[in-house]
């Protein structure tokens, strides 16, 4: 069994006008370097993209991270619902916040334990 836990991020890119894809990239190096195995999804459209956290989520991911702003929320939520899979979200970097220091937090709460 690998040591590496896997999680699904799935962005809106027209989420804050496009700054979500700098959420997105500023996050994702985050993720890999507190050990986390990503699965760097993005839909065409919205049903696409609820297809893709569904499939996630029963293919056991231990967390669903969504980047974007209500309407990734509510996906998010329809796709772990009655399941034990977590959502975290992440909203698009406002224009005067780096994508980086906006995904910091994000990644922190979801570490893995250490020991």
């Amino acid at each position: 069994m690998s040591s590496s836990r896997e999680i699904a991020l799935l962005t809106n890119p027209t989420a804050g006008k496009g700054r979500a894809v700098g959420a997105r990239e500023a996050a994702l190096p985050r993720l890999r370097a507190a050990g986390f195995s990503v699965r760097n999804l993005t839909g065409r459209d919205a049903a696409e993209a609820l297809d893709l956290a569904h499939r996630c989520v029963a293919d056991g991911v231990e967390a669903l991270v969504v980047v974007g702003g209500d309407g990734m929320c509510h996906l998010g939520v329809q796709a772990v619902a009655g399941t034990a899979t977590r959502l975290g979200s992440s909203p698009p970097a406002p224009a005067t916040t780096s994508p980086a220091t906006s995904t910091s937090r994000a990644v922190t709460r979801l570490r893995p334990p250490t020991g």
